[in-house]
């Protein structure tokens, strides 16, 4: 039993770097503590050199998960630039450091699962997991989201394990420096244990307070240096997601969502398993593992603003149910070829995710363009020659960082924003990375008589089914990015 479960977490941590280096890149939301690893790597002290100062974003965001994985990665990344400017396998270095504070808080809490239920619970959580997208793809991408997953996954095992103080201190620490929206389902949990009088009000309050006073006080302290003035940025995210209300111009969704299309999206032919899991202790699935993550959502739907990535929270926690469902039905007691059939069924779903997941990821390695344009310019122009390019808005927005400029000493990089089409300053950069899908765009009209097209990247606009190709689903690309040089 120990070796398989030792196989298992082997395994899990082996498809996440799979997972990475079949992904390399990044998208926008990404790009701040993306950004924020390579300066503190490569610019250190020098804050002025830093890429949030020109492109702060819309909300400032903490320094402190960025600064713990970059300190952790380097002196593996000195190791490796030592040997060659690679600063690409850096970026996958440091993805997968932060991958591995995910993998050891889900480990923490799979262990907590095992002392609640068994050993085979805790395995099959981990199964479960290890066959869906979605957790798995963002384990190692440097959201805010991830590395408050690090720290729920911790706080949610000693929670299970009845250490109240531990779990208030980590919960505050993730409220207050990552993600303040988490208040909610630490919120309903803190509830749980008061209503069950396994800490006291009084403790919790002066635990509480002295959290308060001492993470906001950190971020301050760190973010304040970074960003070269003071402020509390989880306080101005904060504000305005929820006071200014300003999150729902980045698109709308019903409010249930969530229910409807993130989930099981999320949990794929899991999600059916879920029922299985309330047949024994019931009680005891339901108050610890369903009442928060259904509280959650369903209080987080509210706000109309609604991303897969803001409840991969409780990911772990429905697959824990969906885990003792199949444990728990090897012990009913039901005709033999029925049982047979339906135990069939459940361990062969695994399969299924599988393929579908494979799917996912393969699709997903198509929403690159940016980065992929960048490196076609590699294979096409020599490094020793001078390049002054212009990295266009979306072109920085699907995988282009700062991890990418590889060549610093001829070519020069810009992405500044605003420039005007045709205008003397674009005109004046040797080559464009420019959003078009054909060469009839008009994005692409300004520069006709001035920069040639050296190529143009496709990438994903969706599937279709077809007649003629095995297995009758087929991806759709289309340009995406046209790469011109000046003539």
């Amino acid at each position: 039993m120990l070796k398989t479960s030792i196989l298992i977490k082997t395994l899990f941590i082996l498809v996440s770097l799979a997972h990475i280096l079949y992904c390399p890149y990044n998208k926008v939301e990404e790009s701040f503590n993306l950004q924020a690893i390579h300066d503190i790597l490569i610019h250190k002290t020098n804050i002025s050199e830093y890429d949030h100062l020109k492109f702060p974003g819309v909300v400032p965001r903490t320094f402190l998960g960025a600064w713990t994985i970059a300190v952790v990665s380097s002196p593996l990344a000195k190791l490796i630039l030592h040997f060659g400017d690679n600063l690409i396998m850096v970026q996958i270095l440091a993805r997968f450091v932060l991958a591995l504070f995910v993998i050891s808080g889900l480990f923490h809490y799979t262990s907590s699962v095992k002392r609640m239920f068994n050993q085979n619970v805790e395995k099959l959580t981990l199964l479960l997991i290890l066959t869906q997208f979605h957790f798995l793809f963002y384990l190692s991408r440097t959201l805010p989201n991830t590395f408050a997953l690090a720290l729920f996954l911790h706080s949610m095992a000693y929670w299970l394990k009845n250490n109240q103080p531990k779990f208030i201190v980590l919960s505050a620490a993730n409220i207050l420096i990552f993600r303040s929206e988490l208040c909610i389902i630490s919120g309903l949990m803190l509830l749980i244990s008061l209503i069950g009088k396994k800490i006291c009000l009084f403790r919790t309050i002066t635990i509480g307070f002295l959290s308060l006073i001492g993470f906001i006080g950190l971020s301050v302290l760190v973010d304040s240096y970074f960003w070269q003035n003071w402020l509390w940025p989880e306080g101005q995210v904060l504000w305005f997601n929820t006071v200014l209300n300003k999150s729902h111009e980045y698109g709308v969704f019903p409010f249930f969502w969530y229910f409807y299309s993130a989930i099981p999206r999320a949990l794929l032919l899991s999600l059916f398993v879920i029922p299985f899991g309330l047949i024994y202790q019931c009680k005891k699935a339901v108050k610890y593992f369903v009442m928060p993550s259904i509280g959650f959502v369903f209080v987080y739907s509210f706000l109309p603003h609604k991303e897969l990535r803001f409840i991969m929270y409780v990911f772990p926690l429905l697959n824990t149910i969906a885990a003792k469902g199949i444990d728990d039905f090897r012990k009913i007691r039901l005709g033999f070829w029925l049982k047979k059939i339906i135990l069939f069924g459940l361990y062969a779903h695994l399969v299924a995710n599988l393929i579908i997941t494979g799917f996912f990821v393969h699709i997903s390695s198509l929403n690159y363009p940016g980065a992929q344009a960048l490196n076609k310019l590699y294979e096409l122009e020599s490094k020793e020659s001078k390049l002054k390019i212009h990295i266009d808005v979306f072109s920085a927005q699907t995988g282009i960082s700062r991890f990418m400029e590889l060549n610093r000493v001829n070519w020069v990089y810009d992405k500044i924003e605003g420039l005007k089409p045709g205008s003397k300053e674009m005109l004046n950069f040797s080559h464009l990375l420019i959003e078009a899908e054909s060469d009839a765009d008009p994005r692409l009209q300004p520069y006709k008589s001035s920069h040639k097209t050296l190529y143009f990247v496709k990438a994903y606009n969706g599937i279709y089914l077809s007649r003629t190709f095995v297995p009758m689903v087929k991806i759709k690309k289309i340009p995406k990015i046209f790469i011109l040089k000046k003539l």
